[in-house]
Order: C-alpha cells, then structure tokens, then sequence
C-alpha cells in the first residue's frame, strides 16, 4: 500500500513531467517570435499542438497500451534504453520542425528553442542508451532555461520546483541523486551555447 509521501512524490512527477513542459515552452517561444502574418503564427500554433502535444500524449498511451515501461524504480536496469523508444519519436518531430523552418524561413527565437531543445533531447537519449539520467530533472532544467532566456531572470524564481523533483524522485527510488545532478546540469550548458550563437543571450 502506498503512503501519503509516496502518492504526493508521484503528483509532483506528473505534474512536472517533461513530455507537458517542452510543448508549453514552444507556446511561449511562438508568440515571443515576430512572423510575417498573424495567419502564419497560427498555423505554427496547430504544428506544435499536433506534433509536440498530440501526438507524443498518443504515442506514450499506446506504449502504455502495449505494456513499456518507460518510468520505474532503478532496480530496473535495463529501463534506461527503454526509454528511447518513448524519446526518440520526439526527437524526430523537432527535428522536421527545424528542417521546416530552414526550408521556409527561420524565425528566432523559437527556432533557438527548437535547436536547443533537439540538442538536449539527442544528448540526453545518448546519455539514457548507456546510463539512466534523469528525464523530469532534465525536463525541468530545460524549462527554467528556456523562459529565463525567453522572458528574463525573474523566472528563475521557479528554480523552487529543484528540491521538489529531487526529492520526489529520491522517494520513489527512480533515481540517484548524481542522476538528477547530470540531468540539472546538462540543458543550461547546451541550450545557453545554443542561444549565444544566435546572439540572444541578454543578460
């Protein structure tokens, strides 16, 4: 029987999951980015909800449906090359947004956020073939870094959901606390390299 302590754990690991913060990311992303037309904008709002919303909540129910287990204790060993099969569909859909907005016309910053965000997915799903890095703390971490560069430091108020992730994660045994340190780690280094070659780092 689960305790109270373990069932607040698995709200806080759903609620902070990272396949719903990098689609909210790109919303805010789209509509901080200048388009041609207000039409143009909006149909880049259907691309996200469909491609970066839709269908991966779609992809990860059916395998739920077939039986993957994509999110267990670490006494799963082999779970971290399992999770690429939920991963890797992500990764292939950023990556046709990317080539999208280089066939049409690249539109900063939401394309930095695609990049940064491709960059990170593709590390990360490296790191996971060998070893099991934290996917809610690299979730996280991508986020907070994201909306500081996008809407400035005053974001990074929301570092506060840090111990939260750690310690939920701790509690329900998914992780080491070296695996939550890789993935707190990893996003700023990539994505802050990233924005600087486009120059839109501001501070």
């Amino acid at each position: 029987m689960k305790s109270n302590s373990q069932r607040i754990a698995e709200s806080i690991s759903l609620a902070l999951n990272p396949f719903f913060l990098l689609p909210f990311v790109f919303i805010i992303a789209l509509f901080l980015t200048k388009f041609p037309t207000f039409e143009y904008q909006i149909k880049w709002v259907g691309v996200i909800f469909i491609a970066n919303m839709f269908i991966p909540f779609l992809w990860i129910s059916y395998l739920d449906y077939r039986g993957v287990v994509i999110d267990d204790t670490l006494a799963h060993h082999k779970l971290h090359r399992q999770r690429l099969k939920a991963l890797i569909p992500i990764i292939m859909i950023i990556a046709l947004e990317i080539i999208l907005m280089l066939i049409f016309q690249k539109y900063n910053p939401l394309f930095a956020v695609f990049i940064g965000s491709f960059v990170v997915s593709v590390i990360s799903g490296i790191i996971s073939y060998f070893w099991k890095i934290s996917a809610h703390m690299i979730g996280i971490s991508t986020t907070i870094t994201l909306l500081t560069l996008l809407l400035g430091t005053w974001v990074l108020w929301s570092v506060v959901f840090i111990p939260a992730i750690i310690w939920a994660r701790l509690k329900l045994h998914r992780h080491t606390l070296l695996q939550l340190l890789v993935g707190f780690i990893v996003p700023p280094v990539v994505i802050l390299i990233v924005f600087n070659y486009f120059n839109l780092v501001r501070w």
